[in-house]
Protein backbone atom coordinates (compact mmCIF):
# COMPACT_ATOMS: atom_id res chain seq x y z
CA UNK A 1 0.00 0.00 0.00
CA UNK A 2 1.27 3.48 -0.83
CA UNK A 3 1.32 6.37 1.58
CA UNK A 4 -1.08 9.11 0.59
CA UNK A 5 -0.18 12.63 1.65
CA UNK A 6 -2.94 15.23 1.43
CA UNK A 7 -1.54 18.53 2.58
CA UNK A 8 -1.98 19.48 6.21
CA UNK A 9 -5.73 18.93 6.34
CA UNK A 10 -7.30 17.27 9.36
CA UNK A 11 -9.06 14.07 8.30
CA UNK A 12 -9.77 12.78 11.79
CA UNK A 13 -13.54 12.90 11.24
CA UNK A 14 -13.34 10.36 8.41
CA UNK A 15 -10.53 8.23 9.82
CA UNK A 16 -12.83 5.74 11.47
CA UNK A 17 -15.58 5.58 8.88
CA UNK A 18 -15.61 2.43 6.77
CA UNK A 19 -12.86 1.41 4.41
CA UNK A 20 -11.12 4.75 3.95
CA UNK A 21 -8.02 6.61 4.96
CA UNK A 22 -6.37 5.97 8.27
CA UNK A 23 -5.26 9.17 9.95
CA UNK A 24 -3.35 9.02 13.21
CA UNK A 25 -2.03 11.90 15.27
CA UNK A 26 -0.15 11.28 18.50
CA UNK A 27 1.25 13.69 21.03
CA UNK A 28 3.29 11.52 23.29
CA UNK A 29 6.22 11.72 25.61
CA UNK A 30 7.64 9.34 28.11
CA UNK A 31 10.56 11.66 28.86
CA UNK A 32 10.18 14.17 31.70
CA UNK A 33 6.40 14.30 31.20
CA UNK A 34 6.62 16.86 28.38
CA UNK A 35 5.29 16.64 24.86
CA UNK A 36 7.89 16.56 22.13
CA UNK A 37 6.44 14.93 19.04
CA UNK A 38 3.40 15.20 16.81
CA UNK A 39 3.08 12.68 14.02
CA UNK A 40 0.50 12.16 11.31
CA UNK A 41 0.26 9.07 9.17
CA UNK A 42 -2.13 8.36 6.33
CA UNK A 43 -2.29 4.93 4.72
CA UNK A 44 -4.78 3.06 2.57
CA UNK A 45 -6.33 1.06 5.39
CA UNK A 46 -9.01 1.80 7.89
CA UNK A 47 -8.53 1.38 11.64
CA UNK A 48 -11.18 -1.33 11.50
CA UNK A 49 -9.04 -3.30 9.03
CA UNK A 50 -5.90 -2.89 11.13
CA UNK A 51 -7.70 -3.90 14.33
CA UNK A 52 -9.25 -6.87 12.54
CA UNK A 53 -5.79 -7.98 11.40
CA UNK A 54 -4.59 -7.82 14.99
CA UNK A 55 -7.52 -10.01 16.04
CA UNK A 56 -9.29 -7.64 18.42
CA UNK A 57 -12.46 -9.32 19.70
CA UNK A 58 -15.66 -8.37 21.51
CA UNK A 59 -14.35 -10.01 24.68
CA UNK A 60 -11.16 -7.95 24.91
CA UNK A 61 -10.44 -5.27 27.49
CA UNK A 62 -8.18 -2.86 25.57
CA UNK A 63 -5.79 -0.04 26.43
CA UNK A 64 -4.96 2.29 23.54
CA UNK A 65 -1.61 3.56 24.81
CA UNK A 66 -0.65 6.94 23.34
CA UNK A 67 -4.16 7.25 21.93
CA UNK A 68 -3.77 10.75 20.49
CA UNK A 69 -7.13 12.01 19.21
CA UNK A 70 -8.61 8.53 19.37
CA UNK A 71 -8.38 7.40 15.79
CA UNK A 72 -8.13 3.82 17.01
CA UNK A 73 -9.98 4.40 20.28
CA UNK A 74 -13.27 5.28 18.60
CA UNK A 75 -13.29 2.22 16.32
CA UNK A 76 -12.39 0.09 19.34
CA UNK A 77 -15.37 1.55 21.18
CA UNK A 78 -17.60 0.54 18.28
CA UNK A 79 -16.14 -2.95 17.93
CA UNK A 80 -16.22 -3.77 21.65
CA UNK A 81 -19.53 -2.86 23.23
CA UNK A 82 -19.54 -4.91 26.42
CA UNK A 83 -16.11 -3.98 27.81
CA UNK A 84 -14.31 -0.73 28.59
CA UNK A 85 -11.73 0.83 26.28
CA UNK A 86 -8.97 2.70 28.13
CA UNK A 87 -7.57 5.65 26.18
CA UNK A 88 -4.18 6.63 27.65
CA UNK A 89 -2.15 9.69 26.78
CA UNK A 90 0.07 12.29 28.44
CA UNK A 91 -1.84 15.12 26.78
CA UNK A 92 -5.03 16.47 28.30
CA UNK A 93 -5.80 18.14 24.97
CA UNK A 94 -5.73 14.82 23.14
CA UNK A 95 -7.86 13.15 25.79
CA UNK A 96 -10.41 15.98 25.55
CA UNK A 97 -10.63 15.27 21.81
CA UNK A 98 -11.25 11.60 22.52
CA UNK A 99 -14.03 12.50 24.95
CA UNK A 100 -15.66 14.79 22.37
CA UNK A 101 -15.47 12.17 19.63
CA UNK A 102 -16.81 9.47 21.92
CA UNK A 103 -19.77 11.70 22.78
CA UNK A 104 -20.34 12.49 19.09
CA UNK A 105 -20.37 8.75 18.35
CA UNK A 106 -22.62 8.08 21.34
CA UNK A 107 -20.09 5.75 22.95
CA UNK A 108 -20.12 5.34 26.72
CA UNK A 109 -17.50 2.59 27.02
CA UNK A 110 -14.38 4.75 26.59
CA UNK A 111 -12.42 5.88 29.66
CA UNK A 112 -9.70 8.49 29.14
CA UNK A 113 -6.75 8.54 31.53
CA UNK A 114 -3.85 11.00 31.67
CA UNK A 115 -0.67 9.02 32.18
CA UNK A 116 2.77 9.86 33.49
CA UNK A 117 6.09 8.99 31.92
CA UNK A 118 6.48 5.58 33.54
CA UNK A 119 3.03 5.00 35.03
CA UNK A 120 0.11 3.95 32.83
CA UNK A 121 -2.23 4.30 35.82
CA UNK A 122 -4.09 1.03 35.38
CA UNK A 123 -4.12 -1.84 37.84
CA UNK A 124 -1.74 -4.73 37.25
CA UNK A 125 -3.11 -7.49 35.00
CA UNK A 126 -6.25 -5.43 34.29
CA UNK A 127 -6.36 -5.67 30.48
CA UNK A 128 -5.82 -8.41 27.94
CA UNK A 129 -5.05 -6.31 24.85
CA UNK A 130 -2.69 -3.31 24.53
CA UNK A 131 -2.34 -1.18 21.41
CA UNK A 132 0.81 0.86 20.63
CA UNK A 133 0.67 2.92 17.42
CA UNK A 134 3.88 4.78 16.53
CA UNK A 135 4.75 5.14 20.18
CA UNK A 136 7.89 3.16 20.97
CA UNK A 137 10.33 5.38 19.03
CA UNK A 138 9.28 8.30 21.23
CA UNK A 139 10.22 6.51 24.44
CA UNK A 140 13.67 7.13 25.90
CA UNK A 141 13.70 4.21 28.33
CA UNK A 142 12.01 1.53 26.24
CA UNK A 143 12.79 -1.22 28.74
CA UNK A 144 10.95 0.57 31.55
CA UNK A 145 8.05 1.50 29.28
CA UNK A 146 7.52 -2.02 27.94
CA UNK A 147 7.78 -3.39 31.48
CA UNK A 148 4.93 -1.04 32.43
CA UNK A 149 2.89 -2.26 29.45
CA UNK A 150 3.56 -5.81 30.56
CA UNK A 151 2.49 -4.97 34.10
CA UNK A 152 -1.03 -3.95 33.08
CA UNK A 153 -1.45 -6.93 30.74
CA UNK A 154 -2.79 -10.23 31.99
CA UNK A 155 -0.80 -13.42 31.40
CA UNK A 156 -1.14 -14.36 27.73
CA UNK A 157 -2.43 -10.84 27.03
CA UNK A 158 -1.72 -9.45 23.56
CA UNK A 159 0.27 -6.42 22.50
CA UNK A 160 -0.41 -4.96 19.04
CA UNK A 161 2.51 -2.89 17.78
CA UNK A 162 2.08 -0.55 14.76
CA UNK A 163 5.11 1.42 13.55
CA UNK A 164 6.98 3.19 10.74
CA UNK A 165 9.85 1.35 9.09
CA UNK A 166 11.00 4.15 6.74
CA UNK A 167 11.88 7.81 7.14
CA UNK A 168 9.03 10.18 6.35
CA UNK A 169 10.19 13.79 6.10
CA UNK A 170 6.64 15.05 5.61
CA UNK A 171 5.72 13.71 9.05
CA UNK A 172 9.03 14.35 10.79
CA UNK A 173 9.90 10.68 11.13
CA UNK A 174 13.70 10.62 10.95
CA UNK A 175 15.93 7.67 10.16
CA UNK A 176 17.63 7.98 13.53
CA UNK A 177 14.26 7.53 15.27
CA UNK A 178 13.12 4.46 13.36
CA UNK A 179 12.70 1.12 15.06
CA UNK A 180 13.26 -1.78 12.67
CA UNK A 181 11.17 -4.92 12.87
CA UNK A 182 14.17 -6.85 14.18
CA UNK A 183 14.88 -4.22 16.85
CA UNK A 184 11.23 -4.18 17.87
CA UNK A 185 11.16 -7.97 18.10
CA UNK A 186 14.29 -7.90 20.26
CA UNK A 187 12.83 -5.23 22.57
CA UNK A 188 9.60 -7.19 22.97
CA UNK A 189 11.39 -10.48 23.59
CA UNK A 190 13.57 -8.90 26.30
CA UNK A 191 10.42 -7.44 27.89
CA UNK A 192 8.86 -10.89 28.19
CA UNK A 193 6.76 -11.03 25.03
CA UNK A 194 6.52 -13.83 22.50
CA UNK A 195 6.20 -12.74 18.86
CA UNK A 196 3.10 -14.29 17.33
CA UNK A 197 2.78 -12.59 13.94
CA UNK A 198 4.35 -9.91 11.73
CA UNK A 199 2.30 -7.66 9.42
CA UNK A 200 3.30 -5.42 6.51
CA UNK A 201 0.53 -2.82 6.35
CA UNK A 202 2.36 -0.76 3.70
CA UNK A 203 5.85 -0.19 2.32
CA UNK A 204 6.63 2.06 5.26
CA UNK A 205 4.56 0.65 8.14
CA UNK A 206 4.55 -2.68 9.89
CA UNK A 207 2.78 -4.40 12.72
CA UNK A 208 3.75 -6.97 15.32
CA UNK A 209 1.36 -9.03 17.42
CA UNK A 210 3.05 -10.23 20.62
CA UNK A 211 1.84 -12.23 23.61
CA UNK A 212 2.89 -11.70 27.21
CA UNK A 213 4.62 -14.85 28.45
Amino acid sequence: MAIIIIGDMDFTRISFLGRGLLYMEHNLNIQNGALFHSDSIKIEASPFEVLSSFGVSEDDVVADIGCGKGNFTIPLGKLISKNKIYALDVSEKMLDEVDKRAMFSELNNIITIKTDDDNLKLESASINFALLCDVIQEVQDKKVFLAEVGRILKANGKLAFFNHSMECEEHQVKTRDLISIDSAKDLLAKAGFNIEKIYNFSQSTYGILAVKM
